[in-house]
């Protein structure tokens, strides 16, 4: 199940298109068994493009470990909740 912050983000960066995100996410989240972690990094590289999180997916599919050193360059810890 979807952690709350991540769908909030989603609502809040996909607008009209966030049903197609959440379902995206939701289908990685359900495939893949990783930790809210990895979610956290795809929502945030898709920055609101449905292509650009479909990308991103298909990365973490490849290797999780990937999303996680592009998203976390940056002094953000995807580890915790959105805030």
């Amino acid at each position: 199940m979807m952690k709350p912050d991540i769908e909030e983000r989603i609502m809040r960066d996909f607008g009209r298109e966030y049903l197609v995100a959440i379902e995206l996410v939701s289908a990685f989240e359900v495939e893949a068994g990783l930790s809210p972690r990895i979610s956290r990094c795809i929502v945030h590289l898709a920055g609101g493009d449905i292509s650009k999180l479909e990308a991103a997916i298909q990365t973490a599919r490849n290797d999780w470990r990937d999303v996680i050193m592009w998203a976390e360059t940056v002094p953000f810890e995807f580890n915790q909740p959105f805030r």
